[in-house]
């Protein structure tokens, strides 16, 4: 069973965006797409598909890319972005 974080704060969007991490965007209670954001600012995503006012989507992630992000950052000696 895959584990889902729901993406809430600015940072971990950020995060996601830059590391181009694919996301589960639900709309009214369903499933809409899964897709990479290409933007965003205060007030909508953009992904290639289209894009969402932020306030009317809810944005969900796969709980175990932190711990990619983690292992990337250690191999490389950088810092990463990661929430």
């Amino acid at each position: 069973m895959r584990r889902y974080m729901a993406v809430e704060s600015n940072e971990l969007l950020e995060s996601i965006f830059r590391n181009q991490i694919e996301v589960d965007v639900w709309f009214n209670g369903e499933l809409e797409l899964t897709s990479r954001i290409t933007s965003y600012n205060g007030q909508f995503i953009k992904f290639q598909e289209g894009s969402y006012f932020r306030s009317n989507v809810e944005l969900r992630v796969n709980g175990s890319f932190l711990k990619v992000l983690k292992k990337q950052a250690a191999s490389t000696n950088e810092e990463a972005f990661y929430y």
